[in-house]
Formats: structure tokens, sequence, C-alpha cells
């Protein structure tokens, strides 16, 4: 099982690859992107609960700002532990050929979410 945490990341690298991919292997990172997206959006809400919850605010820079008088560490640990719940989403399966310009960084975050093959 991946957490929310990873599901974010996996997210974000799927924006960037999207690039240069057609087909079938579009379709699929599409699929699994969209799959990825109401976990990502799940997670924005929770923290936006968590946020208002402890008096916090959201910069235009997207920092999170609690006021001082806030329990930071009881912030963080309910923050920490809402990354690390579990999500179930089923990888796919996907030829590496098939995926142009991929980096280790990229294979590394998606790991889990795409079962990589080589043909």
């Amino acid at each position: 099982m991946k957490t929310q945490k990873q599901a974010f990341e996996a997210y974000v690298a799927l924006i960037h690859l999207g690039k240069g991919v057609k087909g079938l292997t579009a379709y699929a990172l599409y699929k699994l992107k969209n799959e990825l997206k109401k976990i990502v959006d799940f997670q924005s809400e929770e923290e936006m609960k968590l946020i208002e919850k402890y008096g916090g605010t959201v910069t235009e820079t997207n920092m999170i700002q609690l006021p001082d008088d806030a329990d930071k560490k009881a912030f963080n640990k309910e923050m920490d532990e809402l990354h690390k719940l579990e999500c179930d989403v089923q990888p796919i399966e996907m030829n590496i050929a098939t995926v142009p310009d991929i980096t280790l960084a990229q294979i590394e975050t998606l790991d889990g979410f795409i079962k990589f093959i080589e043909e």
C-alpha cells in the first residue's frame, strides 16, 4: 500500500511526465493521474480542515502560517498522520520504452503506482 503523501508525489511526477507520451500510454497515464487526483483533492481538503482547526492560514506562496499560540507540535503530528494514511490505487503496467525522457527520480516516485516492464 502507498501513502497519501506518495500519491501526491506521484501525481506531481505524472504532471511533468506527460509530455511526448502518445496513444495507449498517454491514456493509461491519464487514467492513473485522475485516480491520484481524487486522493490529492481529499488530502488538500483535509489539510485545510487541520489548518483551520489550528487557526492557521495559507499565504499567497502556499506557506502555512499558524498563530504564535497554536499547538504546532499537535498540528504537525496530525498533518503527519494525514500524510501517512494509506490509499488503494491499482498499479498499471507500462513498457518503460514507451515513456520517453523519464528520469530516475520519476521512476522512483511512480514505483508501485506503475509497474514498469521491459520488452
